[in-house]
Order: C-alpha cells, then sequence, then structure tokens
C-alpha cells in the first residue's frame, strides 16, 4: 500500500510541479494581481459601507483562492464578492 501511494504522489507532482515553476508563475502575475486588486476594493468597500462590521477573513482569502484556483484550471473568472463573508 505505501509503494502505491508513494508512486501516486509522485506521478501527482511530476504533473503539478511545472504549474509552480518560476516562469508559470510570472506568467500567472497578472491574474495574481487582479484577485489581490478585487480583494482590496471589495474589502474598502465593505469598511466605507459599515465600518463598524466585522469581516471573516478567513473566509475571505480562502474564497479568493479558491476563485484564483479556478480561474487558472478552467479559464473563467470566479472571484467571489459576496455579503455572507461579513460578520456580524
Amino acid at each position: 500500500m505505501q509503494i502505491r501511494e508513494e508512486q501516486d504522489h509522485s506521478r501527482q507532482r511530476k504533473i503539478f510541479t511545472p504549474a509552480f515553476a518560476d516562469r508559470a508563475l510570472k506568467q500567472q502575475e497578472p491574474l495574481f494581481l487582479k484577485y489581490t486588486d478585487q480583494l482590496v476594493f471589495k474589502l474598502r468597500e465593505w469598511v466605507e459601507e459599515e465600518p463598524d462590521k466585522k469581516i471573516d477573513m478567513v473566509q475571505m482569502f480562502s474564497e479568493s483562492a479558491d476563485g484564483l484556483q479556478k480561474t487558472r484550471t478552467n479559464g473563467i473568472s470566479h472571484f467571489q464578492t459576496s455579503r455572507h463573508l461579513m460578520c456580524t
């Protein structure tokens, strides 16, 4: 069982390694910046609207990272801006 898991892990690493190479990440920098800008914009907007309201930053970062990964995978923007990210 251990050998099979090691083989699977090695195969998966071989598949995903090129996506995290310096060159690949540099090519994707505009996408990373787009998501960062959208996140900052949305946070500012929410703070201006309701300055005393708390924002669940863990959820914000999680959804931003998830949207970024989905965009990298299938090319369709998945940035989340839903109100449920704000806490009471």
